[in-house]
């Protein structure tokens, strides 16, 4: 006979983590409903110092889409260089998990010590409106120095992320808080 391990597996994990939403009523019913539960240790998951967050290097993914504007909006790019995500005129790129890692705890450190699903969770909503954002021809810097001028052009887009961004942190620090 062999052993069950050698016929099933061997799982080297030396942790398995589970998040539960911070609803108490949500915790408690999922806890009541998997009785092994109440004998694992717990520990609260924080997002720290971005060390253990699994950083995706697809460009489209929502961390790139998000480290790509905050990467230009750092280095004054937002205002004249267009991020174009698909294409022949492709220009956003695969950052490194070291200028992501920089970038999320940069323009993100009113988040304080948020959990990695909310974390996601921003991510997930502002990729999405900055794609928009980057997708319309309307903020295009070209199209926009043709509406309002030159100098009102390079204004215009770095505002405009600077308003998403803050608003969908806005947003998220109030989740937290109803929590």
């Amino acid at each position: 006979l062999q052993p069950v391990r050698e016929r099933v597996g061997n799982l080297n994990q030396n942790h398995v983590r589970w998040e539960m939403k911070h609803d108490v009523t949500l915790s408690d019913r999922l806890k009541d409903s998997l009785q092994v539960i109440a004998w694992l240790p717990k520990e609260r998951l924080e997002v720290h110092d971005y060390s253990k967050f699994r950083l995706s290097s697809e460009v489209l993914s929502p961390l790139q889409v998000v480290c790509n504007h905050l990467y230009a909006l750092h280095n004054g790019k937002i205002e004249t260089n267009d991020i174009i995500f698909t294409g022949r005129k492709m220009t956003a790129t695969s950052l490194s998990p070291e200028w992501c890692r920089w970038l999320l705890k940069e323009y993100f450190t009113q988040l304080g010590d948020v959990s990695y699903s909310l974390l996601h969770a921003l991510l997930n909503v502002l990729s999405d409106q900055l794609l928009k954002l980057s997708s319309s021809s309307f903020f295009r810097y070209s199209q926009l120095k043709d509406m309002v001028g030159q100098e009102n052009a390079r204004s215009i887009r770095k505002l405009v992320v600077e308003k998403l961004i803050s608003t969908s942190v806005e947003n998220t620090m109030r989740s937290v808080l109803s929590s």
